[in-house]
C-alpha cells in the first residue's frame, strides 16, 4: 500500500488542487487490516471477497494494517471551506462504512457515486438496496446509474449509481415545472 501511496503522491504533487491522506476512509477513526491483492492494488480491501467470485479475481497477497479516518472528520480538517462536495466511493465491499463516516459532510455534498454490488461480491457487505436506503435516508436520490462487472455469461454484478441531493433535484423539478 505504501507504494501505491507513493505514486498517488508523486500525482497529487503535479497539482496544486490535490492533497492526500494515507488513510482508508471508514466510519470510524482507528485501525483496521486491508486484503493487498497479489499484482493489483485497485482490488485491495478490507472485507473478504465471497469464494464464488474470488476464483475468477486476484488471489490476496498480504494483509497490511492501515489507518482509518472517518471523512468527516478529515474533509473539515484538509477543506475547511469545501461547498458542494461529490464523495466518490469505489471501496470493495466496504462503501456503506465509508458513507456512514461521511454524515456530517453529507450537508455540504451535492452528489455521492458509489459502486452497488447485485450479488454481493463481498463477505457481510450491503447490497445494492441497503446502499440506496441509507442514501435516501440521508438526503440523497438516485440520479443515474452505470454498469461496471458483469461475469463471463453476463450477470451484473456491479453498478455505480449516482445519487444526488434530493433538495437540488426538487429545485431543479421547480424550474423546470409547468406554471
Amino acid at each position: 500500500m505504501t507504494k501505491t501511496f507513493g505514486e498517488l503522491q508523486r500525482a497529487a504533487n503535479a497539482d496544486e488542487n490535490w492533497e492526500v491522506v494515507q488513510a482508508a476512509a471508514g466510519s470510524e477513526d482507528g485501525e483496521a487490516e486491508i486484503n493487498v491483492e497479489e499484482g493489483n492494488s485497485t482490488q485491495n480491501s478490507i472485507v473478504d471477497r465471497k469464494r464464488r467470485f474470488s476464483d475468477a479475481l486476484s488471489v490476496i497477497a498480504r494483509k497490511e494494517k492501515v489507518r482509518l479516518a472517518r471523512l468527516d472528520t478529515v474533509i473539515p480538517q484538509k477543506a475547511p471551506d469545501a461547498e458542494h462536495m461529490l464523495i466518490k466511493s469505489d471501496t470493495q465491499g466496504y462503501d456503506i462504512e465509508v458513507l456512514k463516516g461521511c454524515q456530517g459532510i453529507f450537508n455540504r455534498t451535492s452528489a455521492v457515486i458509489v459502486e452497488l454490488s447485485v450479488h454481493g461480491m463481498y463477505e457481510n457487505s450491503e447490497n445494492f438496496r441497503e446502499l440506496t436506503d441509507f442514501l435516501y435516508e440521508n438526503g440523497f436520490v438516485l440520479f443515474d446509474q452505470c454498469p461496471v462487472y458483469h461475469t463471463k455469461f453476463g450477470l451484473l454484478t456491479e453498478y455505480d449509481g449516482v445519487f444526488v441531493r434530493r433538495t437540488l433535484i426538487e429545485d431543479k423539478l421547480r424550474q423546470f415545472a409547468v406554471k
